[in-house]
């Protein structure tokens, strides 16, 4: 415990945190995915050792929104989203792979392609179920 430090403890209205708590998440997507459109700045610049520490740090963001967003936490599931809740796992599994097979092949422009194609869609899809569950809690 001494190594740990000290701990502070906050607490405040339900309603007012429940928003905060939607609103971080909002502004953690919107960062993920300036992360991913950096990403793919920084290949087309070629400047691979940035791209590839930011990417790492996409990579992380969507390990954690996939953690948050895999958990049944009362979200809502909005009709007509191009990537539903069901079939992000899948969706996330696949792009992980072809990621995998591009950095091995150094293609960094394959690895661009995934991101705009591929993981930039499945981190928009997860904006619905935040409006969507945000509106409901309203």
């Amino acid at each position: 415990m001494t190594n740990v430090g000290q701990i502070h403890i906050e607490s405040s209205d339900f309603d007012l945190v429940l928003r905060e708590s939607f609103a971080e998440i909002e502004e953690g997507i919107a960062a993920a995915i300036e992360t991913a459109n950096g990403v793919i700045g920084l290949f087309e610049s070629r400047n691979e050792t940035e791209a590839y520490t930011a990417l790492a740090k996409l990579l992380d963001a969507a390990r954690i929104f996939f953690t948050v967003f895999n958990e049944d936490l009362g979200w809502v599931d909005p009709e007509n989203v191009e990537i539903p809740r069901s079939a992000v796992p899948a969706a996330l599994e696949r792009a992980l792979t072809q990621v995998i097979s591009a950095q091995e092949s150094r293609s960094w422009l394959l690895l661009c392609d995934i991101i705009q194609y591929e993981l930039i869609p499945i981190l928009e899809s997860w904006k619905s179920p935040v409006a969507a569950t945000r509106a409901a809690a309203n």
